[in-house]
């Protein structure tokens, strides 16, 4: 830091670290991202993929929803790729196309599907997106334009409703929630599933709820 002006910045240093283990580290003149440094722009691309992250989409009974995985949980798609971040091919280290995977599901006949995927970078409201090629991404599962997910069990939440007016925020818009539904899925095949009005007080110990909600409601938060 410069001594005559506090606020001026000499260097930005960077450092890449996974495991808890220093992979590499770098530093650049003054303040900010320079693309032309590797560590750099992975410093901006890891930036941009968590200020990307929401929920998934999901099209049920020929309605917009959101997919929810659990509490701190990412999306299911992730569970293809192998345990987290690191196995997504397209995370922060992926210096020729990065950003965070965003996906539309269907269900059909009480299976998933995997309809379209993808990324979003940048760091503005307005993302950046590219689409990704199903059938390269998941050869084995893509036919017919979708992917089965079969490679998808837990338990779920759904968010139903549709886009409204933000009643906290004026002239903003947000996903405005009118049912909740828990989905258990083992193997890609929806296997049990329960419904709630939004109004439903989650921590209740109400002697109403079923068994099966209760169970459901368990599982999700585990």
């Amino acid at each position: 830091m410069n001594e005559e002006n506090r606020y001026e910045v000499d260097s930005t240093f960077f450092f890449q670290i996974r495991g808890g283990k220093l992979v590499a580290h770098d530093a650049i003149s003054g303040w900010g991202f320079d693309h032309n440094n590797p560590l750099s722009k992975m410093g901006f691309n890891y930036q941009s993929f968590y200020a990307q992250m929401e929920n998934d989409l999901i099209i049920s009974d020929n309605q917009n929803s959101e997919l929810i995985a659990g509490i701190g949980v990412p999306s299911p798609v992730y569970q293809y790729f192998g345990e987290g971040f690191f196995d997504w091919p397209y995370n922060w280290e992926n210096l020729e196309q990065s950003g965070v995977p965003k996906v539309t599901w269907r269900i059909e006949s009480d299976k998933l599907k995997l309809e379209r995927i993808w990324i979003r970078k940048g760091l503005n409201f307005e993302a950046e997106i590219d689409t990704l090629d199903l059938k390269k991404l998941f050869p084995e599962q893509f036919s017919d334009g979708h992917v089965s997910a079969d490679w998808v069990s837990g338990v779920f939440l759904i968010q139903e409703g549709k886009t409204g007016n933000d009643p906290y925020y004026p002239g903003m818009e947000s996903f405005l929630v009118d049912r909740f539904t828990y989905i258990r899925i083992q193997n890609g095949i929806i296997i049990e599933k329960e419904s709630v009005l939004k109004n439903f007080h989650f921590n209740s110990d109400s002697t109403d709820i079923s068994p099966k909600l209760r169970s459901l409601m368990k599982d999700y938060e585990n």
